[in-house]
């Protein structure tokens, strides 16, 4: 975030990894969700969408593994947000396994 606000900072290009896109409350409490959502909409970019302040953004993962549903209220759908803003990679698979290493745990 601090990237974000003071650009002149970043000497390098930056990459960031996620194999999650946007973040949900575990429990009511008004305080969490107040937080989850205040992150998800740094994350989401507000209701417009801005792109990150990273050079490149990685999604490990399937792009099913992205919730079809929104950041939070008044923000974009998460799916979207990152078929436009990540460069998905597909799951990494074990020798000879398949995506869930039904073969790698048979050999096991």
């Amino acid at each position: 975030m601090a990237l974000g606000k003071q650009p002149q900072l970043k000497k390098t290009p930056f990459v960031m990894i996620y194999d999650f896109v946007g973040l949900d409350a575990m429990t009511r409490r008004p305080t969490e969700r107040l937080i989850t959502y205040l992150f998800n909409w740094t994350w989401g970019g507000g209701p417009r969408g801005r792109p990150p302040t990273e050079d490149l953004v990685l999604f490990i993962g399937e792009p099913d593994d992205i919730a079809d549903r929104s950041f939070g209220f008044l923000l974009p759908n998460r799916r979207r947000y990152g078929g436009r803003r990540t460069e998905v990679l597909r799951a990494a698979r074990p020798p000879g396994g398949d995506v869930r290493g039904n073969l790698y745990r048979a050999w096991l």
